[in-house]
């Protein structure tokens, strides 16, 4: 029997590679139910077509196992995007080409999706702001009241005084004192 299987984007529609039944997984996913699948239907003999080597995995070792677990089976996989056999010893080479081409194109499709979460705003760059102590309050009024410097504030906090300073405008809304 002839089966495909494939990992992609869910916002992606299948298109069909193979003439026999193609099973899928979403990519981000938990754990793999297609590739599952599929290992519960392969029989001895059966040929399974992928269009990459990188639906077997995003790492080279999770590409080598899922590889492992198909041809411990029995059974015959063609990888559409690398025309020679890759179980070939006599391609080594062009098998090693291939897979820098497929890590190189995993990397630039990870930073692709990377940058289109950011601009989303689904992912935020730089370092996670620090929360705002419960002792914040107290220190802040004390600086309103002039008792305190900025920097005195901050030290207090244990930030700077340009995070300090920043809490302070984003609790009250003001712009102006400095008190540095």
């Amino acid at each position: 029997m002839q089966y495909g299987y494939t990992m992609m984007d869910t916002a992606r529609h299948l298109e069909p590679f193979c003439s026999g039944r193609i099973f899928q997984d979403q990519s981000g996913q938990q754990g793999q139910p297609g590739f599952d699948r599929l290992l519960d239907t392969v029989q001895k003999g059966d040929s399974v077509t992928i269009p990459s080597l990188s639906c077997l995995g995003s790492t080279i070792s999770q590409m080598c196992a899922k590889w492992g677990e198909l041809t411990r089976r029995d059974v015959t996989v063609s990888v559409l995007d690398f025309p020679e056999n890759p179980a070939s010893r006599d391609s080594l080479s062009g098998f090693m080409t291939y897979l820098l081409g497929t890590e190189q194109t995993m990397r630039r499709n990870s930073q692709e999706a990377r940058q289109r979460k950011i601009r989303k705003g689904e992912l935020r760059l730089g370092r996670r702001p620090k929360k705002i102590p419960p002792r914040f309050g107290q220190i802040r009024q004390s600086y309103e009241e002039g008792t305190l410097s900025a920097r005195e504030a901050a030290a207090r906090l244990g930030v700077s005084h340009t995070t300090f300073l920043r809490w302070y405008h984003e609790s009250t809304g003001k712009t102006g004192k400095s008190g540095i």
